[in-house]
């Protein structure tokens, strides 16, 4: 985070005067997406983006750092919930970011705040609706669509920036049913597993059951231990015992 802040100086009254301008005359040129079309009750993304400005007067957002990292931060989450980050531009923005400096152009940083606001509204639409149309995939699909109010999602976003809190909106974009939450928390965790070296292998080898004594059975507890079904204290021995059987049922 530090280092988006280091590179991104304060800018002057009269250059966010100019960047807003530019914002102004690039919202009006903002091609509508041919590859990905996104519409929420009728309002296209590009829509949404110039309604979004407009709101604003124009004014930039992505000028401060802290939102920015924020929105790095968040675009890097959709990791866990089973969503592509680069489809919302997640490394076009880290590459501009680590880009900027006091001698960076004002049409650079409009070009920066545009994505970044696309790339932002994008994945919130995708958190709240889901990325695909699920009557393109079933046309006996016959479960409503997730309604959204248009204006409402506009103007949510930006007190959100607003209070630099833009973690909350996507919080509250997200599904909060159980069953789509604790999933998101276990994938979390086997990515974190996955960081620290993965599951170690065990040996092939006999069933191990109950009350035998096998050399396999540490590397067992420690896996048991990294999925969180075995307490730490007893990450070591070769016994299988009854604690290890037990960690085994919860893991299965």
């Amino acid at each position: 985070l530090s280092s988006s802040t280091r590179l991104q100086p304060a800018l002057s009254a009269e250059e966010l005067a100019r960047l807003a301008e530019q914002i102004r005359t690039g919202v009006a040129r903002l091609p509508e997406d041919s590859r990905h079309p996104v519409s929420v009750q009728g309002m296209s993304l590009k829509q949404g983006v110039d309604a979004f400005y407009r709101l604003r007067n124009y004014r930039p957002v992505w000028h401060d750092p802290v939102l920015l990292d924020q929105l790095l931060d968040a675009l890097a989450d959709l990791h866990f919930d089973g969503l592509d980050p680069d489809e919302s531009s997640l490394s076009r923005l880290k590459q501009k970011r680590d880009q900027l400096t006091d001698l960076t152009s004002i049409t650079a940083r409009a070009d920066l705040d545009l994505l970044a606001t696309r790339s932002c509204m994008l994945a919130l639409i995708h958190l709240y609706r889901g990325r695909l149309d699920p009557n393109q995939l079933d046309p006996q699909w016959n479960f409503p669509t997730h309604a959204m109010k248009p204006q409402a999602g506009v103007q949510a976003l930006n007190e959100a920036v607003e209070k630099r809190q833009l973690a909350e909106v996507f919080d509250r974009a997200r599904p909060q049913q159980p069953g789509y939450l604790h999933p998101r928390d276990g994938l979390l965790q086997l990515y974190a597993i996955e960081n620290k070296g993965g599951w170690g292998q065990i040996a092939d080898g006999p069933t191990l059951k109950p009350g035998m004594r096998d050399a396999r059975v540490p590397v067992l507890r420690r896996r048991l231990v990294l999925a969180g079904v075995l307490a730490r204290d007893r990450a070591e021995g070769k016994d299988y015992d009854a604690a290890v059987e037990a960690a085994v049922k919860r893991f299965q």
